[in-house]
């Protein structure tokens, strides 16, 4: 909800917001959702989820449209999408920089292979952290809902 309504430099209806959300949902587009679909996430967002949103100024809620606030601008960099089964990047990285520093404290007393240069390590250790960035990138983006363009009329 809060990358629908960032995407959007208008206020968002609740009837546009409910569609999106379903469709994102149930990994249809718009137009193949059933009335069913789109009613229990209108009903859903309309009872429970925007009163409480607005009440801790995440978002400004009238009844019809949605608007961030600058609180609710500021909320995305907390929000990190971790599948179940999975951990979080934050963790990922935690634990390549614990085995890095581990590789690294092994070279420098030529537990090791000392056959290669200190450098290789170096790169190996560099190229492991880009790559995972790289790959980092790509996870935000397929599972943000901005991979699709967001149309409001």
């Amino acid at each position: 909800m809060i990358e629908i309504c960032e995407q959007s430099v208008e206020p968002v209806s609740l009837s546009d917001l409910a569609q999106e959300i379903a469709a994102t949902e149930q990994e249809k587009e718009v137009a193949e959702l059933t009335g069913k679909e789109r009613k229990r996430i209108y009903t859903s967002l309309q009872q429970v989820h925007l009163p409480m949103m607005a009440r801790a100024n995440v978002i400004e809620y009238d009844g019809r449209t949605v608007e961030l606030t600058e609180d609710g601008s500021d909320i995305t960099i907390y929000m990190d999408i971790v599948p179940s089964g999975t951990v979080s990047w934050a963790v990922y990285y935690f634990g390549l920089s614990v085995i890095s520093t581990i590789t690294l404290i092994g070279v420098y007393f030529d537990v090791y292979p000392p056959q290669l240069p200190d450098i290789i390590w170096a790169v190996l250790i560099t190229a492991v952290f880009g790559s995972s960035s790289i790959v980092h990138l790509y996870v935000i983006k397929q599972f943000s809902m901005g991979w699709f363009p967001v149309q409001f009329k």
